[in-house]
């Protein structure tokens, strides 16, 4: 039998991939390549067509077919593996968090009990952001997650997929741990970052997400942008077309 490795995002699949060819570490690695921060948890297959409107409106590809098989492919390689154990990779953020207690979910309901390590990545936004070999070597670091615990997150998760929220932030020094803020919370940050001039929706975008502390939906800060237009608040060329193909300035600008 060998380990099987899960992550929340498909860079970080890759890399983890990498590492199971370069015989770094062993196994077989799955992601539901998803951003659990956002959107609904009561129907993980169904959150295909959530994120749909975000890429529609911001010209990206997206076939909800593909993403609804990617969380079909996750949630079976969770149930039919053979596996000594499982290892779940997770770095500071709010959606490897919320990751964590959906594999302790479904592991919980459906009684399994294979053994459960957490791997944490610490110090990074995210699990691809972490140089390959110093990630690998993390492997040796995991630690295990008892019925106990595993129980424990899974009704947090439970709760979670309640409440119903669009966001939501893990914050692991507060109690409650998770908070859930409402769409504008990035509001003041997207036009801080915006200008008198015409500025790339992508550059405002990136230059947000480079200050937020963990990383953060392209296409979900593009709505943001899209809605403080509507608002005028800024003002957008090329606001209906592709995201790439758009520009944003403050209400100031001319020409």
């Amino acid at each position: 039998m060998s380990e099987l490795h899960v992550t929340a995002s498909a860079s970080a699949e890759a890399i983890l991939a990498l590492l199971i060819q370069q015989r770094q570490i062993s196994g077989q690695v799955a992601t539901p390549d998803d951003d659990l921060s956002i959107g609904p948890l009561d129907d993980l297959p169904g959150r295909a067509p959530f994120w749909a409107g975000y890429y529609d409106r911001a010209g990206e590809p997206w076939s909800v077919s593909a993403a609804h098989a990617c969380w079909q492919r996750f949630l079976q390689s969770l149930h039919d593996h053979h596996s000594s154990r499982l290892l779940v990779w997770g770095a500071d953020n709010t959606c490897d968090a919320v990751f964590l207690r959906l594999v302790c979910h479904q592991l919980s309901r459906a009684g399994h009990d294979i053994p459960l390590f957490a791997i944490d990545v610490p110090g990074h936004r995210a699990v691809a952001s972490c140089p390959p070999p110093q990630l690998a070597a993390y492997i040796d670091e995991a630690r295990t997650i008892s019925t106990e615990m595993r129980d424990s997150l899974a009704d947090e998760f439970d709760r979670l997929a309640a409440h119903r929220a669009l966001l939501r932030r893990y914050r692991p020094r507060c109690q409650p741990a998770f908070e859930f803020p409402g769409p504008d919370i990035f509001d003041a940050l997207l036009l801080k970052r915006s200008a008198p001039e015409w500025r790339p929706a992508l550059r405002i975008i990136g230059d947000v997400q480079g200050a937020w502390p963990e990383p953060v939906n392209s296409e979900f800060l593009y709505s943001r942008l899209r809605w403080l237009v509507a608002q005028g608040q800024l003002q957008g060329r090329g606001i209906d077309n592709a995201m790439r193909a758009c520009y944003i300035a403050l209400p100031a600008a001319s020409g």
